[in-house]
């Protein structure tokens, strides 16, 4: 039998069949080439390659080798609203690892792709990297253990949940695909078999989140999945599940926050209390430190009163 017929998602729409049959060649590299992505980040870079196909604007059938260059790149992204700073940015690293496939395939010249790499391009905005100040991680708790729309088991999961984000900094991916077996009580261990890229690594158990953990077990759903996080049936959670009930817990909280800005407040909180980079960067799962740096939100008000008692 074969199997499910894998779409390419909104630029089906957009090009003929000979030009999906190369993105799914470049999908099928993202996922399966020498450095690995996960299925989420191929999807998210053909949205972003479909936006791209999408502002040229062409009235017929196009090749994609007649629109990845540096001119039509630099078109697409002034098309973009300066505002939409992450559309921009995040467009752009998509069209760059297509430039670079497409050269190592010989459908496009070495120049080519290296000229759309050394696009001088920099955002006008950078995009809003929110997360919680430690009140706000304070509501939040207080919400979802008195929240009186939830029933006992919900709460307890729903804790779980959240304390898990905000005190490890696991992707939202990451806390879906924990299994039981990944948590080591006894030695204080959590192994994320699945992370971006699909790299493995270790990282700490925090001694408040095990009593919160071993709680959620005691009364999570009845069920035969591996998965550590399940819904109500008993199935593993969704990253949009996740995503739905972080979002109905911080409207009750009157807080606005999502996965990704919990881990923003584990790295913010940590680095503030003077944990490395270099060591922050192994935790979170960062290939490069400056992302983790990005991370880190530091409050220059805060700065500066702080400075009074150097």
């Amino acid at each position: 039998m074969q199997g499910k017929v894998r779409r390419l998602g909104p630029v089906e729409e957009l090009l003929p069949d000979d030009q999906l049959a190369i993105l799914t060649r470049y999908r099928n590299d993202l996922e399966n080439g020498l450095t690995t992505h996960s299925a989420d980040t191929s999807r998210t870079y053909l949205h972003h390659i479909a936006t791209f196909v999408r502002l040229q604007g062409a009235a017929g059938p196009i090749t994609l080798a007649e629109i990845v260059n540096e001119a039509s790149l630099w078109d697409a992204i002034t098309q973009v609203p300066a505002e939409r700073a992450a559309t921009r940015r995040n467009m752009c690293a998509a069209v760059k690892s297509l430039a670079a496939f497409m050269a190592r395939i010989r459908l496009i010249d070495g120049k080519v792709a290296e000229a759309i790499a050394n696009l001088p391009f920099r955002p006008n905005h950078q995009p809003a990297r929110p997360h919680l100040k430690p009140e706000d991680v304070a509501v939040m708790v207080k919400k979802v253990l008195t929240a009186g729309n939830y029933n006992d088991e919900e709460r307890v999961a729903n804790l779980a949940l959240f304390t898990t984000l905000v005190t490890t900094g696991l992707r939202n991916s990451e806390l879906c695909s924990l299994k039981v077996a990944d948590v080591d009580f006894d030695n204080g261990l959590i192994t994320v078999t699945k992370g971006k890229g699909n790299k493995a690594r270790i990282i700490g158990l925090p001694d408040r989140l095990q009593a919160v953990l071993q709680l959620y077990l005691k009364h999570r759903s009845q069920t035969s999945a591996p998965h550590f996080f399940v819904g109500r049936t008993g199935k593993p959670l969704t990253r949009d599940l996740v995503g739905r009930r972080l979002a109905r817990l911080a409207k009750h909280a009157g807080i606005k926050t999502t996965a990704h800005a919990l881990r923003r407040t584990f790295a913010t909180t940590v680095a503030h209390k003077g944990i490395p980079l270099d060591k922050l960067q192994v935790v979170l799962g960062h290939s490069d430190i400056a992302t983790t740096r990005a991370y880190v939100q530091t409050n220059a008000k805060a700065v500066a009163q702080e400075m009074r008692a150097w």
